[in-house]
């Protein structure tokens, strides 16, 4: 008689009712941020103890800050968002934008992104 499979969600690995994905992770080598791109500037910013908004990015050449914050998500790093309202350059208007930080429980695995490998 053949055991009774259960009817989980694509992607579910059966023996540890774990998302392939999440177990598969743990297998995989770190995807570290290469030195130099806009990634690991921003990474460093945040690792340094920074939070940015997407005006303040600009500074550290990024224009796209909500792109840059989903690329360090994908490897594996929660990034904490915040809304806030700014004044526009004239001051009689306001934005709200997004504010971006890492959470201190992130900052080991964030600190392992940057290091490089010889």
């Amino acid at each position: 008689m053949e055991p009774k499979k259960e009817n989980l969600p694509l992607g579910v690995n059966q023996q540890a009712g774990l998302s392939e994905s999440n177990a598969d992770k743990s297998n995989k080598k770190i995807r570290r941020v290469k030195p130099g791109t806009k990634e690991h500037v921003i990474l460093s910013a945040f690792v340094s103890g920074k939070s940015l908004n997407r005006f303040e990015a600009i500074k550290l050449h990024d224009t796209a800050l909500n792109s840059t914050v989903s690329t360090l998500q994908g490897k594996g790093i929660q990034i904490h968002r915040e809304r806030e309202t700014v004044p526009c350059v004239n001051g009689t208007k306001h934005v709200d934008v997004c504010r971006y930080r890492i959470l201190p429980d992130e900052m080991v695995k964030a600190r392992q992104l940057l290091v490089v490998e010889a």
